[in-house]
């Protein structure tokens, strides 16, 4: 809950940034579906348009990220839990749609 602050308050931090969450390590998961849907409704330090991206292993991990994607509509609406770094860096490059 508090990884927003901490990059946020880094000197090299800016908000027209885009964002990767690379969650292919995460083996144990021990946020609740309602700390997911807290950390969903809050804005992003980041602006509008910045590109979120989630890269997570098929499984509860991206099943989560994707939970954590559709509540996240309102607040990061570019978005998107991909499989793979390639995925990842052509949604960044614009090569791939957000769907």
């Amino acid at each position: 809950m508090r990884h927003a602050e901490t990059i946020k308050s880094h000197p090299n931090f800016d908000p027209s940034f885009s964002e990767i969450v690379d969650l292919r390590g995460v083996t144990e998961l021990r946020a609740s579906t309602e700390t997911l849907r807290q950390m969903a409704l809050r804005e992003s330090v980041f602006y509008s348009d910045s590109k979120h991206v989630v890269i997570a292993a098929p499984g509860l991990v991206f099943k989560m990220a994707r939970m954590f994607q559709n509540l996240a509509e309102e607040t990061r609406p570019r978005l998107k839990v991909v499989k793979t770094p390639e995925e990842a860096f052509d949604y960044l490059r614009g090569s791939m749609s957000l769907i």
